[in-house]
């Protein structure tokens, strides 16, 4: 049974989503790679990551351990971190409609599916998380040709630089992420133990 507070949650957020995609708010995003990369990217996969928390329970009979839908994040995000994929993003609404469309069923996917997923998958994602925005981090900052068509050199270096600077906090949020899924699992295992 749907609660209405959590209906109430879902339909807000949609809205919002909603709001985001045609308001002149999506344009400021699209107009430099770094907004596109740093702050839009992240939005969609968070909007879809909290509507996924209220809803993500009707995936658990198509993806019972969650592998499939850290497949399809994984390589949705992999697919809009290609140069030429973001490079469309600037010339091509049809192209920015599909990134907030797949991010948000990505973000709704990862929800469903990363709690469930056993501690050993959860901790090679965040070290491949991590190890990805450094080496995209080095890689536009010192590529000395342009990547995308769409933007400036300035920007695809400026992008660079602030994904090396978010590279140490990524790090510290995936330990601490971590220490509290071992903290949940210890305090499982003393549950079950117990007579």
């Amino acid at each position: 049974m749907i609660r209405p507070a959590s209906a109430f949650t879902t339909i807000l957020l949609l809205a919002l989503a909603a709001l985001l995609a045609f308001s002149p708010l999506d344009t400021w995003l699209d107009a430099t790679m770094p907004r596109i990369v740093l702050l839009q990217m992240p939005a969609w996969i968070l909007f879809g990551w909290l509507v996924g928390r209220k809803r993500g329970n009707i995936l658990v009979h198509l993806d019972p351990r969650g592998l499939g839908a850290l497949a399809f994040a994984i390589l949705t995000v992999i697919f809009w971190m290609i140069p030429r994929s973001i490079d469309t993003i600037g010339y091509s609404t049809r192209a920015d409609q599909l990134l907030h469309a797949s991010l948000f069923i990505a973000g709704f996917a990862l929800a469903s599916g990363f709690p469930r997923l056993p501690f050993v998958a959860k901790a090679a994602l965040c070290i491949m998380g991590t190890s990805h925005v450094f080496a995209l981090g080095v890689f536009y900052t010192k590529h000395t040709a342009l990547l995308c068509g769409s933007f400036s050199l300035l920007q695809q270096q400026e992008l660079g630089h602030w994904l090396l600077r978010l590279t140490p906090f990524i790090l510290v949020l995936a330990l601490v992420g971590a220490f509290r899924a071992l903290a949940r699992a210890a305090e499982q295992e003393r549950q079950t133990a117990r007579p």
